[in-house]
């Protein structure tokens, strides 16, 4: 299990960083084993990029080698993603995270040289990151496949919540060590974990980390019963906060959610805005 990490934030949009260790030992404590820092639900995008440093910086630190540190690293500039590469994998990250860059459309050979030109760059295991609901674009499966060219490409995030992309991802990589399939889709998580993927990747986790864990860890059981019924409670779980008016208003209510059990405060970054205080209560 990664949780994509939310981003404390204090009130005066200052990186909080009390409330990122408690999250931290939260996550921890509930059983994941991975932390993913500037992902999505952390508001990757829009934190400053001063702050990002200190982000993954205090993460690292205070995560101490109890779970494995992803850091996303995306960016529409190759320059500037590879130099956040540098800078986090000095800090400690594990795994760094990239997307395809979300302002032009790509063909498949620009696909291929922009992640071929990151992965020649990068010093150190890099994640391919599939979100179609964001970058408007899905992964080639061709173009991943000449990526396994590269020994620091070591897997990809599927967010695409496509059954036949997962399902084709799966099939290809499933029985490859040096590769990881993760889902990012929660509704797919145990469909995903039953075929064969390696994990998965939910924001649920920031919140509810022991029952994400007891899913994952019902997989690797084969307790398929088991793991049915604890998909149909992270559904409804996720169901809190997640509904049908876009990623933004989801994180939002997340946080306010979190606010609520004092794990962190509700404040969101630009241009999303903060959940109603009423909300989750």
């Amino acid at each position: 299990v990664v949780v994509p990490l939310i981003t404390p934030v204090t009130a005066d949009g200052k990186l909080d960083e009390h409330a990122l260790r408690r999250v931290i030992d939260h996550v921890i404590q509930g059983g994941v084993q991975g932390i993913f820092v500037l992902g999505t639900t952390g508001e990757g995008p829009s934190v400053p990029r001063a702050m990002r440093s200190r982000l993954v910086h205090v993460t690292v630190e205070h995560a101490a080698r109890r779970a494995r540190i992803y850091a996303g690293i995306s960016d529409t500039s190759m320059a500037d993603s590879i130099a956040a590469a540098a800078d986090y994998l000095h800090h400690g990250v594990d795994v760094v995270v990239a997307q395809l860059p979300n302002y032009y459309k790509l063909t498949p050979d620009e696909q291929f040289e922009y992640f071929a030109g990151l992965a020649r760059h990068v010093q150190g295991s890099m994640l391919l990151y599939n979100i179609p609901s964001t970058v408007h674009m899905s992964i080639d499966l061709g173009v991943i496949e000449h990526l396994r060219a590269f020994s620091n490409v070591v897997g990809i995030k599927d967010s695409s919540g496509d059954r036949e992309m997962l399902e084709a991802l799966v099939e290809q990589y499933g029985a490859d060590p040096g590769f990881s399939v993760l889902s990012g889709s929660i509704k797919l998580a145990s469909y995903g974990l039953r075929l064969g993927a390696d994990g998965y990747v939910p924001s649920t986790a920031n919140i509810e980390p022991a029952l994400c864990s007891r899913l994952y860890a019902s997989s690797l059981k084969g307790d398929w019963s088991l793991m049915e019924q604890l998909q149909a409670e992270l559904n409804e779980a996720t169901g809190r906060f997640t509904f049908d008016d876009g990623i933004g208003p989801s994180i939002a209510r997340l946080k306010r959610m979190m606010a609520h059990r004092g794990l962190c405060g509700p404040k969101t970054f630009p241009p999303i805005e903060e959940a109603d205080e009423s909300f989750g209560q």
